[in-house]
């Protein structure tokens, strides 16, 4: 295979803290409210145009349905999706997400669409939803920052929450299954029931939040849901806290983001906020 295109857009990752999934009977009615961070870690996209549609993964070629899908609605001809990150799929860090949403402005950049950063958010979270790979991270990646998902008025409700944080750490034990989780009966009531209380929490909290602030509720939301159970997860929270860090779950995946490194033994990888949210590459 001849090499990769020059990259042509840019999604961060997109780490959940807090969730409320809200099911609508549409695309533009389902998403989920909640708190999320958008990180400097990210997802790359280039397309060139092919003799058959291929997407590839960090150079490995790879079924991505929502990503299949941005290439159904908006490429005028077979295309090569050439993607890259340092996230890993399936660990709660919307590399999903970021692979549509960055195909999708690639696809645009590299046949001229006439299509807005909010066309291109639209579209890349139906893809989503469509393929049952996510409901809110597409938000969170294009508003960039830490971001209040609000959802009063759709998906793309979000403000970005004025907190002060300097650099942060995650790392990745396992990916989880989110299907499988928001299948269960009992899991939907529960979440339902501790979403809404964190939602009315960042209601009346969120413009006087601190990063630790934000950090033990989330933490609490993922102790009440019986999300938190990985005993490495909770081991390393622990021993971040002990330290005088802050750290909870990321969701959905057994990973933890923190605002200190611990026991070196633990493959921590540092990262900033990305305040820019999903962006064309020069």
């Amino acid at each position: 295979m001849t090499p990769a295109p020059s990259p042509q857009a840019f999604s961060p990752g997109s780490a959940t803290l807090i969730f409320l999934p809200i099911k609508g009977d549409s695309a533009e009615t389902t998403f989920a409210q909640g708190a999320a961070i958008a990180l400097s870690d990210g997802v790359t996209a280039a397309v060139r145009s092919a003799d058959s549609n291929a997407v590839f993964f960090n150079g490995e070629a790879i079924d991505l349905p929502p990503v299949e899908r941005i290439v159904q609605r908006l490429a005028p001809t077979n295309v090569e999706v050439h993607l890259e990150t340092p996230l890993p799929l399936g660990c709660g860090f919307g590399v999903s997400a970021g692979c549509a949403l960055t195909t999708a402005f690639a696809i645009a950049r590299q046949y001229d669409l006439d299509l807005s950063r909010e066309d291109l958010a639209r579209i890349a979270h139906r893809a989503e939803v469509e393929s049952g790979t996510g409901i809110g991270d597409v938000a969170t990646q294009i508003t960039g920052g830490i971001v209040y998902r609000r959802g009063e008025s759709g998906p793309f409700d979000c403000v970005p929450l004025p907190i002060e944080v300097g650099e942060l750490f995650y790392c990745v034990f396992d990916p989880i299954s989110t299907k499988e989780i928001l299948a269960d009966p009992k899991f939907q009531r529960t979440l339902h029931e501790e979403g809404q209380r964190a939602m009315n929490w960042l209601a009346v909290h969120h413009a006087n939040l601190t990063m630790n602030d934000l950090m033990n509720r989330s933490l609490e939301f993922a102790e009440q849901t019986e999300l938190l159970t990985d005993a490495r997860v909770k081991r390393t929270i622990s021993k971040a806290r002990s330290l005088s860090g802050s750290a909870t779950m990321v969701m959905l995946g057994q990973s933890v983001l923190s605002t200190i490194q611990t026991d070196q033994e633990i493959e921590w990888r540092p990262c900033t906020i990305d305040v820019q949210g999903t962006r064309w590459l020069s």
